[in-house]
């Protein structure tokens, strides 16, 4: 993973103001592949990190993205080995949910697989790698899923 480390620099009510500002929020779920003579077999976990953008201006979606994208670099697990942290690049295309009333968002993917697929970490070692990722995401002032449920 290359990291930036802009997002470090600025404080965290900065980035507070600008999570609340742009109602970032996150989404989790177990990445699952289906593998030739194993079946469904989870490989890792993925994180989504959503932002709102107001216009269509291309300068807009372009900070919002980098902004999110810092945030997102910020969440790798620091001194863990049973994890690999994959900022991924973003999709240009539009992402609209209906949790936010399809609101215009951008959207940084995060992909955490297991380093070694064969010896997957059990729930609890799992939860111990996850649960500072989440905490952390909550401090910045990200909520899950979405930011209210009257949209």
């Amino acid at each position: 993973m290359t990291t930036h480390g802009t997002g470090e620099s600025q404080g965290v009510e900065t980035i507070r103001q600008w999570v609340a500002r742009h109602e970032a929020c996150w989404e989790m779920a177990p990445l699952v592949e289906v593998i030739k003579g194993a079946g469904r077999k989870q490989t890792g976990v993925e994180l989504r990190i959503y932002a709102q953008v107001e216009h269509e201006d291309e300068a807009e979606i372009e900070a919002a993205y980098a902004q999110v994208r810092s945030l997102a670099e910020q969440l790798a697990p620091v001194g863990d080995s049973t994890l690999e942290f994959d900022v991924e690049d973003y999709d240009e295309g539009e992402t609209l949910r209906g949790e936010t009333g399809f609101a215009e968002e951008v959207m940084v993917p995060i992909v955490m697989s297991f380093r070694d697929p064969d010896h997957q970490p059990d729930h609890a070692a799992l939860a111990r790698i996850m649960d500072p990722i989440e905490a952390k995401l909550r401090e910045l002032g990200l909520k899950p899923k979405a930011w209210d449920s009257k949209r």
